[in-house]
């Protein structure tokens, strides 16, 4: 059949103007040239933290693929979720012994605030939905995240408006301090705006900080 001209210039485009990643391997990876590139980042969103290639994890994803590669975590379980919810109880501090398994960071945060939601809901405290981020933070790009998203970008701007009660704090950031200020000289205002602004939103009302 003709090819579509669209889909061709498009193509062309991606071909001419975006670095196609083919391969990865060790703390590199390649592109469509062969060329070499130091991964500092973990995938950019970092969720390649142990490297690329690894021919034991493949085998092991291979592996329970074949016997199982799904079914609904609703009522029922599995065995490597156990497993794994077992290890993160022995090694994470306190006493944290109940886990959510997501899929990634943004859905890890519409869990956290649904449960904090869920939480104070539970308790009769029903006015509380006011979420607390930082300016400068990147909280993901479903429509939750988003809402927490501290950083001025397009994703943000042109999903506006977006779901209401989200407040924003400066970061503790001595290096490029933006409230202009130089530690311990600051007296940690970064904090104490914090404080004054859960007591102007008042406090009954903020569900999460995130």
């Amino acid at each position: 059949g003709a090819t579509d001209p669209e889909a061709t210039d498009l193509w062309k485009q991606v071909e001419e103007g975006i670095t196609i990643i083919t391969r990865g391997e060790g703390v590199r990876v390649f592109d469509q040239e062969g060329k070499s590139y130091l991964d500092l980042v973990a995938g950019v969103t970092r969720p390649v933290h142990i490297g690329y290639g690894h021919k034991e994890i493949a085998q092991a994803v291979h592996d329970q693929i074949c016997e199982l590669c799904y079914f609904t975590p609703m009522q029922f379980a599995n065995k490597p979720a156990i497993r794994l919810a077992e290890t993160l109880a022995e090694i994470t501090p306190g006493r944290i012994n109940q886990f959510t398994f997501v899929c990634d960071g943004s859905e890890a945060v519409e869990a956290a605030i649904k449960l904090a939601r869920h939480y104070h809901y539970g308790k009769g405290e029903k006015k509380r939905y006011k979420l607390i981020s930082r300016r400068g933070a990147y909280h993901g790009v479903t429509a939750g995240a988003l809402r927490a998203l501290g950083i001025v970008l397009p994703m943000r701007q042109i999903m506006e408006p977006l779901l209401p009660g989200t407040i924003f704090v400066e970061s503790p950031y001595c290096y490029r301090c933006p409230l202009h200020l130089t530690y311990p000289g600051c007296d940690i205002a970064c904090a104490r705006d914090i404080e004054r602004t859960i007591e102007f939103e008042d406090p009954e009302q903020i569900s999460a900080f995130i």
